[in-house]
C-alpha cells in the first residue's frame, strides 16, 4: 500500500495506508495496554474481529478508488507524483469533483467548487455534494 495510486486513493478516503496494516490478536492486545488485563478473553476477541472486519472494509473501499485513479490515469485525468512532489508529501489531482459509486463517495479535491452540477467522466456519472460539514449540521 505505498504505490503512488494506492496513496492517492488512501488520501481521496481519508484513510491511512497503516490503517489497512493487518495486526495479529496477539499484537492487538497488546496494543490494548494495561485495559487487556480488565477485559475477558471473549471481549478482546470481539474487538479484534470488529477491526479486522472494518480493515477489511477500508481495503475493499482503497481496491475500488485505486481503480477509479487507474482510469483517471488511462485517460489523462491523473498523473502520478513525481518523487521530488512525494518526497514533499504532495500530489496532483482533479480539483472540485465528486463521483458516486456503489454507494461510495469518492472525492478528488474539494467539492464546493462545482457544487451541484454533474459532470461525465471516464464513463462514470458525476455528482458533487455540499461539503461534510454541510451534512453534518444538518443531522444536527
Amino acid at each position: 500500500m505505498n504505490t503512488p495510486r494506492s496513496l492517492e486513493a488512501c488520501k481521496r478516503q481519508g484513510i491511512t495506508p497503516q490503517e489497512l496494516v493487518f495486526q495479529s490478536q496477539a499484537d492487538f492486545k497488546k496494543s490494548l495496554g494495561v485495559e487487556a488485563n480488565s477485559l475477558h478473553k471473549d471481549q478482546i476477541t470481539m474487538r479484534w474481529n470488529h477491526l479486522e472486519q472494518r480493515r477489511k472494509e477500508k481495503l475493499k473501499v482503497i481496491k475500488e478508488e485505486r481503480e477509479l485513479v487507474v482510469i483517471e490515469e488511462n485517460n489523462g485525468h491523473w498523473v502520478p507524483p513525481t518523487s521530488s512532489q512525494m518526497s514533499a508529501g504532495s500530489s496532483p489531482s482533479k480539483a472540485g469533483l465528486s463521483t458516486q459509486m456503489g454507494g461510495m463517495r469518492h472525492s478528488i479535491g474539494s467539492p464546493s467548487k462545482l457544487q451541484g452540477s454533474r459532470t461525465a467522466v471516464s464513463g462514470f456519472t458525476a455528482k458533487t455534494s455540499a461539503p461534510d460539514s454541510a451534512l453534518i449540521d444538518k443531522e444536527r
